[in-house]
């Protein structure tokens, strides 16, 4: 069992972030960066970015069945099945309330194209209505959670975002890479500096939400200086930080999954260098001709 338990825990480390992504409430990353590009509405973002995240999963998990068929992984799935056992499901009163509080939560987010709230305004609204209705919860509970973190983190970001702005380093820092890279080469080889350069700078600043907070701006506005659509390029160095991992502390979930007994530092490294090469062939198969059907072209 210990091969299953290393497959499926590559699949919830790997493979979350992107499902998370897809949505633009589903994380941080997704509402840092669409805040950077100038704000996208929840089916805006879902629209751009659903089936892009979406063939990524697919192909992440078909690579982890190949792998699976070649370390002959089936038979131990069969003995997994018999072994396991499903239970029933019941709801209480207080699931039914949880469940309500999230259906509302969720249709805000899918009608801010209405009302302009921005994300987090319905998770905030979600949490004090929890703290009211759901009588278990206590502020102890609350602050035990990652959900404060997460706000704050959210809002020193912002902060940074503002204040790196308005003191123009971003704009001193990008006119002085800009001058420096490569103008005259192929658009797709810009493309692929761009993603090497996002792969490595995340290689030393594991943070998700830090490195986007410095390399969409940079970025942004490096590309409209070589004649490249910033937004795309923007949505790129998204998904590059989401899919491209190779050790545990670049994503939360994969340091989680780390914690058990059957993921190892090198299982991590040999799906993130196959995810690696899944990710530019698709980019560059699937994604950017989609993108260019919705009218978002690769160049200004």
């Amino acid at each position: 069992m210990k091969k299953e338990a290393r497959d499926i825990l590559l699949v919830l480390g790997m493979l979350n972030p992107l499902a998370s992504s897809a949505f633009l409430t589903g994380g941080l990353a997704p509402m840092i960066s669409s805040d950077l590009l100038g704000g996208f509405n929840w089916w805006q973002w879902f629209i751009l970015m659903g089936i892009p995240y979406l063939t990524l999963i697919l192909a992440g998990v078909i690579y982890l069945l190949i792998r699976c068929q070649k370390e002959e992984a089936a038979k131990g799935y069969e003995t997994f099945c018999k072994e396991f056992k499903v239970k029933k499901i019941s709801f209480a009163k207080d699931d039914y309330i949880l469940i309500g509080i999230m259906t509302l939560v969720m249709l805000l987010w899918a009608t801010d194209f209405w009302h302009n709230f921005h994300p987090v305004v319905p998770a905030l609204l979600g949490l004090v209505l929890i703290l009211i209705f759901h009588a278990p919860t206590k502020w102890s509970e609350v602050q035990q959670s990652n959900a404060l973190d997460n706000m704050i983190i959210l809002g020193v970001l912002f902060s940074l975002i503002s204040i790196v702005e308005r003191h123009g380093f971003i704009d001193q820092f990008s006119q002085y890479v800009a001058e420096h890279f490569p103008r005259y080469m192929p658009v797709q080889s810009s493309l692929m500096v761009i993603i090497v350069l996002t792969a490595v700078f995340h290689l030393f600043i594991p943070n998700i939400s830090a490195c986007l907070t410095i390399l969409v701006p940079l970025f942004f506005k490096i590309s409209s200086l070589v004649g490249i659509n910033p937004i795309v390029v923007g949505l790129i160095v998204t998904m590059t930080v989401d899919t491209l991992n190779f050790y545990p502390a670049q994503s939360t979930p994969l340091l989680m999954v780390y914690d058990g007994t059957y993921l190892k530092s090198g299982d991590i490294l040999k799906f993130g260098v196959g995810m690696s090469l899944i990710f530019i062939f698709i980019l560059f198969l699937i994604i950017l001709p989609y993108w260019n059907l919705l009218g978002l072209t690769l160049r200004v």
